[in-house]
């Protein structure tokens, strides 16, 4: 701001250092600065805040660049292989890989989560997405408490829940699904325990 502009700047307004508009001078515009001779701030706040936004988008953009040259490094040093007819869980398990496995994928979902503007639709998205990553996992059982969490009566009942999973056939354990366990006849199931 030039000294002119000072001289021609009405009482009780302020010219923002940085768009140059003339804005009333109180704290609806202008934060507090008690180190400036007016005792505000230079820029207005909305100046300072899309200056904010702006180094909060360039240090995610520097985030995401890092995490990206990272999967570059892998793409490189990829060699081509695996199955002629791949099952699903192999390209899953390759996909990943290249990601930088489960922390790398992670650390790119969530920078792509703090890049997104707040309340935006790919902010919402990737909320959404994360929402029924968690609900599919507990649906599907995997996700259990840790033994160290777990009260006795917990500990005493997923022990029977996998003991009950469990049959003897020649001496070996083996799995069984709740399925076929439902399926099972009783005589067989008398001639296991007996």
């Amino acid at each position: 701001m030039t000294p002119r502009q000072l001289a021609k700047t009405p009482t009780g307004m302020k010219v923002c250092g940085k768009c140059q508009r003339e804005l009333p001078k109180n704290t609806d515009f202008f934060a507090r600065d008690n180190e400036k001779e007016d005792g505000f701030k230079s820029w207005c706040k909305v100046c300072r805040k899309e200056s904010r936004d702006l180094a909060k988008a360039k240090e995610a953009a520097e985030v995401l660049k890092t995490l990206d040259m990272g999967i570059l490094r892998n793409l490189a040093e990829a060699k081509p292989g695996g199955t002629t007819v791949p099952h699903v869980a192999e390209i899953y398990q390759n996909v990943m890989a290249l990601l930088g496995g489960v922390q790398g994928f992670s650390m790119h979902l969530v920078a792509n989560l703090h890049a997104a503007p707040p309340g935006g639709q790919i902010r919402q998205r990737i909320l959404h997405d994360v929402l029924k990553m968690g609900e599919a996992v507990s649906d599907s059982n995997k996700v259990s408490m840790p033994a160290e969490l777990m009260s006795e009566d917990d500990l005493e009942t997923e022990i029977k829940r996998r003991e009950d999973r469990m049959k003897i056939v020649s001496g070996k354990f083996t799995e069984v699904t709740d399925d076929e366990s439902d399926r099972q006849p009783e005589s067989g199931r008398d001639a296991v325990a007996g």
